[in-house]
């Protein structure tokens, strides 16, 4: 069963005085979860409303992004985009994996696949911080 799994995500955009928006709905252990919060650009947003659905999940919020690349998968203007990324939660490491041909929801994905791998305890144990397991 999945620990994190994405429902719903709305994103806006925008040039100042308008800040980019994202709106997400993330289902955590089987309830639904909803947030938004405002950032830097639409993607920045959207880990942003997850951010803050974790921190009302676990009652902490350390997330860091380690790496983040973004390929096409297939051709033309409509291409699937993968998003591969790795996040360090906690002091351990995680890596997570989303397609769509949005690269804003590719992205959210990746981000809420590596949540849920981590939740699940599938990290990465090589790559994991020394100074501290948490508890």
């Amino acid at each position: 069963m999945k620990r994190y799994a994405l429902v719903a995500l709305q994103v806006s955009g925008g040039t100042p005085p308008f800040a980019p928006t994202a709106t997400v709905s993330l289902l955590v252990d089987g309830d639904e979860v909803r947030e938004s919060a405002v950032g830097s650009g639409m993607v920045d947003a959207a880990f942003r409303a997850v951010s803050r659905v974790v921190e009302i999940a676990e009652g902490h919020n350390d997330i860091a992004l380690e790496s983040y690349s973004v390929v096409a998968v297939s051709p033309g203007s409509n291409a699937m985009g993968r998003v591969d990324l790795k996040i360090r939660w906690s002091n351990l490491i995680a890596y997570g994996r989303g397609e769509d041909a949005d690269v804003v929801v590719a992205s959210t994905k990746a981000l809420v696949d590596a949540l849920d791998r981590m939740g699940r305890g599938e990290y990465d144990p090589y790559e994991q911080d020394l100074t501290g397991i948490p508890s």
